[in-house]
Formats: C-alpha cells, structure tokens, sequence
C-alpha cells in the first residue's frame, strides 16, 4: 500500500483547505508534508482538544485545529522511543529522555482506521529514511494489538544506502547545518571507490558538534559497516554519538577503528557498556584501538561487550594501550569459552605492552588448530623460549605475519638450548612471508635453528626476514655467515643498525650466494669507520656478480662518507640493481661526481634515494645532468634535507631542477617507450 492511497482513506477531509493552508505556511514551504489528520487530545481534567496531527519527512508536528494555527508540539522521528496503544482509536508515543508520553485519540470510539492511517504514514516516512530497515528495527518499542503494516515510501532512495538524505535528517535533529560538501564526498567519492567505513579524518576540518549528525547518520545505513576516527579526538558528545550507533543501529556496525585519538579508559567504558547494552545481538568483528591509553579498565570493557558475538571477532588491534597480563587473561578466556573464534579470528596485536609472561592463556588459544594469519607480541617483555609449542600445533599452517621484535629469548641469566618446537614451527610453516626478530638477543644457538628450521621449509616462499639489531656477538655473525646461503625461502633480508666490527662482509658474501634474496637493507651501522672498507668491497663484488639475485639494495644512515666511494663508482656494472637507498651517508659533492658517472653507464637501476648526504648546489646538478641521459631510472626522491641547507635560493632551483627532471624520467616509465640497452664493458 502507498501513502496516497492511505490518505485518500484519512480524515484528511474534515481539515478545510485555509486550514491546510495555514498548517504549510506555519511549517515552511520547503517541509514535506506526508500526511495530516484530525485528531483528539485531553487537557485539563476530561476535557479533550481538537487537533492536527502533521506527519512530515523528519519530524512529527501537532497543532491547533483553528486558524491561524500555532505548533503546540513537535518531534524528531529519531525521537521516539516507543509506540504503544491501549485501545482501537487510541495511539500512545514515548519520546527519548521524556517521561510523560503523547497520548492522542484518532477516529470515533472502537474503529482503528484512523490509528492505522497514522501508522501507515509513519512506516512510509521510517521507509523514506532508512530503506530496507523495518520500524521495528528503529523504535525501541513497538506494543500494538495488530501488526504493523507494510506501505511503501514516497521517495526515490540516492546513493550509498541513501546517506546523504539520513545526514539531512541527523542535521535536523541536532539542529546543525547541513553541510553540502560532506553529502557530495560521499555520493561521489565513496561510492566511486566502494568505501563502505566512514572515515571521519576525511572530514575533520569541520567542527566537532558538525561530526555528531555524521557519525549518527549511520544508525541505520546499510552501504556502511564501520567507523575510522584514526586520529580524530573526539568531544564528549561526537563520543556518545558512537555509542548511540553501537547501542542501536540496525544492521549494527561490523568495524570500529580509532587509533591515536587520546582516548582514556572512561572512553572505552562508555563504549564497553553500549556493546553490552546493544538492542540487536552485535556483530562487530574488528576493533582497534591502538595507541590509545584505555588500560586495563578500558579494554576488559570493550571486550566484555564483544563476547556475545555470535559470529566471533576477526581482527583486534590493542598495540600501545598501557595493558598488562590481566587484559590478555580476560581476552583468553572470551576467545577460549566461544569455539567459534577459532574458525574467525585472523589479526591479533598486542605489541608494546607490558604482558611480561601472564600470556600462558593466550597460549592455550594459539595451541589450538586456528586461522590466525598476523600475530604482533612486539615488545610485550614475553619471553620468547615459551611460546613455539603453541605455535607449532595451532598456527603453522595460516600464520602469515609474526612479529616478536624487542623482547627476551630467556628470563634464565643463562641461555638454555632452544626448544625442538621452535626449529620444527619454522620449518613447518606454510603461509609465513614476515618475520620480525628485530632486537631480540637471541642466543648463537637460538639464531641457528631460527635459520636451519627456514633453511628446511619447502612451502614457505617469500619471507621477509628483520634481524636488525641481532648481531650482539661474533658468534652469532658467524652463525649467520655459515647458514643464510642455504636459507631458499628468503626474500629480503634487514640486518640494520647492527655493528660493522661483527665481520658483516663474510656476512653478505654467503648472501650473494642465495639466489633467492632480492632485497638488503643494511641501514643505520654501527661501529668504526675501519671496518667499512671490507663491507663496501664485499657489496660491490656481489652486486657485480652476473648470476646474482639481488635487486635492492638499503644502505641509508651509516655516515660512510668516503668509503661509499668505491660502491658509488661500482654503480656502472651492477647490472641487476633496481632500486638503491644511499640516503644519510655525507657523501659530499666527490660523491655526487662518481654518482653522475656512473649512473650515465648502469642501465638497470629504477628507483634512487640519494637525501642528506651534504650536496651543494653543484653536485645535485651534476647528478640530475646525468639522470636526464639514464634510459632506465623511473623515479629519484626529492634531496629535500641537502636542498634546505643550501638556503631558500638554492632549494628553489633544486625543487625547479627535480621538477624537470621528473617530467624526462616519465618517459621511462611509459610503456611505449623502448631503449635499447647495451651493457657497458667496464
């Protein structure tokens, strides 16, 4: 049935036409009105009133039944609380925070076509706003003695589940202003990239009582399922409106993301008991809250209220919140009592907090067979000897992403042999691509089965390999010097801001022996100048090896100065480089001349980083002069430290310079543009 229809069987007859006049003219001509009718409320002991009840896109108005009429009350539609009727013609609606409800009599005594009307038309206008979402779902309570019916809206629906016209509507009702740019973004942007999170950075250039119709708009939307405030803080009432769409939306909100966005343990306690409070059963699967300060307190909250997920939780993010081993106990126990976050959850981050080693419940989730797919225990103060049992039974066949960067191998004083599980988890690993040992002080020991366990894996490929930070002895140097050839399933390997004087140039000869790492990054070295040399011509006798693998090459902040000569003038003939990072090493204006040259002769390098290494002026045009003759180099960072220290007339013709050259390298990267390259005999 349609609105039209229904009117035509409504008292809309006995309201003369100067009356309806009025009620238009009182209201505005730009208000849509969806329907009118005479109606009955008691005053004054059993006195009762005429008037009209006005049923509008948004709102709700009655008014005197005389002309000139005057509004006596009106109300948002998103204000109703609850619907409810004693008898046939009588009709009863609780408002929000009102404690007396609006009682009204429609229609003579015993007949209930006139309360049906007015359903009909409330349906309509619920159906205008949020398509495909019964009232039911959208009023709290609904207590009538027949069902409420089925009509039809009056509007064609826009795009992206019809958001802008629920953002008028959330306008109306916090009485802000409509911003028509917000409504274009999301019609048009969103849409055009299939956007289905509401991310509120996008819009905080507006104030925040303007974000509060925003993120309540999503109360009932069906394009989105999430909100994004990663870095947004949000006032007292933007956070209440959140909890407003946790606590009552239909369909409720799958994802919920709000990284460094100060937010305090009160904040997650608000949010924690609208979850728990939620009027439909919450579906709200991914959560993160990383680098926000909620403690303890905060988290438990919002965890307790995500334990009632019937379809379990996939991905949760909690990295730098100040938590301790009592958050991670209460996280185990939810994800131990429901099975079905085995089959769910994939994403887990609890990095930098201090869980120390009250994680043995987790262990007994992790033990258990489950698709988790990233784990980040990043500097949790875990000590990692404990926890590859667990790993080797419930994770080896999924986990993809590991990361155990910055936390003890031992809480022993001294190193135990490494467990049998911890070369067996890497050697049975079927999904793993990275793997972050960052600053781990691992014992020679624990190294070797690290890399004899990968050295044995025959389905990983791929693996992105941190040790930076590793290398605490020469010991452990010459377990990875004897064992990294041999490790196949290699795609990069980092060993940064580790110490030169560990002999790292045996090191990266046995790396020019694998044939599967494509990328090193050797950044931020430490130690003295004296044992650059070996390194450098270690470097350029691998990279000028015709059957070497590597491609990429990192070797940014070591303040090399002079002994980055020998590799920049070996640039020529290495034949398979693609990308080099040669950023922060002071090469001065020499280095920038062997630079030039040799970049006029390599005919493979792509992407160059060449910032802060103390060019004039004179040198970051020599070196732009020989890019404009490379055949091969698509893209070079913009020197933008060097060009500062030359002062603004400098970074000027710099920025000039780039900006030229930039539009001759595009030529390399169009694909109907080819070179012939002829190797250089150098």
């Amino acid at each position: 049935m349609t609105l039209k229809k229904i009117a035509k069987m409504s008292t809309k007859s006995h309201i003369s036409t100067e009356l309806s006049e009025t009620i238009s003219n009182v209201l505005g001509k730009n208000v849509k009105i969806l329907y009118k009718t005479l109606i009955r409320m008691e005053s004054r002991g059993d006195k009762v009133d005429n008037k009209v009840l006005v049923v509008t896109a948004y709102r709700i108005f009655i008014t005197t039944a005389k002309v000139p009429t005057r509004v006596d009350n009106g109300f948002h539609l998103m204000e109703i609380e609850a619907l409810e009727s004693k008898k046939a013609n009588h009709l009863s609606i609780t408002l929000i925070h009102e404690h007396k409800p609006v009682s009204i009599l429609i229609g003579e005594e015993g007949t209930s076509d006139g309360v049906l009307n007015v359903l009909h038309a409330l349906v309509a206008a619920f159906d205008d706003l949020f398509p495909n979402v019964a009232m039911i779902d959208i009023i709290s309570k609904v207590n009538l003695p027949y069902p409420v019916p089925q009509v039809s809206g009056t509007r064609k629906h826009s795009t992206c589940g019809d958001f802008s016209n629920q953002y008028a509507a959330m306008c109306d009702l916090c009485q802000t202003p409509f911003r028509a740019e917000v409504a274009w973004d999301i019609d048009t942007i969103y849409l055009a990239h299939d956007i289905r999170m509401l991310h509120l950075k996008d819009f905080d250039h507006l104030d925040q009582r303007d974000l509060i119709p925003l993120v309540m708009a999503l109360q009932h939307n069906t394009w989105f399922n999430g909100v994004c405030g990663d870095g947004v803080r949000a006032s007292g009432e933007a956070w209440e409106s959140v909890c407003r769409v946790v606590r009552s939306a239909r369909p409720p909100p799958a994802r919920l993301s709000w990284r460094a966005a100060a937010l305090r343990h009160d904040h997650a306690a608000r949010l924690g008991h609208a979850l728990t409070r939620a009027r439909h059963p919450p579906a709200m699967h991914t959560i993160d809250f990383s680098q926000n300060h909620i403690e303890d307190k905060g988290a438990i909250s919002i965890l307790g209220g995500l334990a009632n997920n019937p379809d379990g939780l996939r991905h949760i993010a909690l990295s730098q919140c100040g938590l301790t081993g009592k958050t991670v106990m209460h996280l185990a126990t939810m994800l131990n009592d429901n099975p079905c976050h085995l089959s769910t959850l994939s994403h887990l981050d609890l990095s930098y907090n201090n869980l120390k080693d009250d994680v043995h419940n987790l262990y007994n989730f992790l033990a258990q067979p489950n698709v988790l797919t990233y784990l980040n225990l990043t500097n949790t103060e875990t000590t990692l000897e404990n926890m590859w049992g667990a790993l080797l039974r419930g994770c080896a066949a999924r986990l993809a992403t590991l990361s155990v960067a910055r936390n003890p191998w031992s809480a022993a004083r001294r190193a135990r042999d490494p467990p049998p599980s911890f070369r067996q988890f890497f050697t049975a690993c079927l999904a793993l691509t990275d793997l972050d040992f960052s600053y781990c002080k691992m014992p020679p020991d624990a190294l070797k089965s690290l890399l004899l366990g990968l050295a044995c894996n025959e389905s990983a490929t791929g693996v992105q390999l941190n040790l930076s930070g590793v290398l605490s002895s020469s010991q452990a140097a010459h377990v990875l010097e004897s064992c990294i050839h041999g490790v196949r399933c290699l795609q990069s390997l980092d060993l940064s801001d580790n110490s030169m004087e560990f002999e790292l140039s045996g090191i990266v000869r046995a790396i020019g022996k694998n044939h599967s790492i494509t990328h090193l990054s050797l950044s931020k070295l430490t130690g003295k100048r004296s044992y650059a040399p070996p390194l450098i011509q270690a470097l350029v006798h691998v990279l000028q090896e015709p059957d070497t693998a590597l491609t990429s090459l990192d070797l940014s902040d070591c303040k090399l100065k002079g002994d980055l000569y020998g590799l920049l003038n070996a640039l020529g003939g290495a034949r398979r480089l693609r990308s080099l990072d040669v950023g922060g090493n002071l090469a001065g204006d020499a280095g920038a001349r062997l630079l030039a040259k040799a970049l006029q002769c390599n005919c493979t390098l792509q992407t160059l980083y060449i910032d802060r290494n103390a060019f004039s002026l004179q040198g970051l045009t020599d070196i732009a002069t020989a890019l404009r003759r490379s055949v091969s180099v698509r893209r070079v960072e913009f020197p933008g430290c060097d060009a500062a220290a030359g002062g603004r007339g400098a970074s000027e013709r710099v920025a000039t310079l780039w900006r030229d050259l930039h539009e001759r390298l595009a030529n390399n990267c169009s694909p109907t543009q080819s070179h012939t390259l002829r190797a250089l005999a150098l």
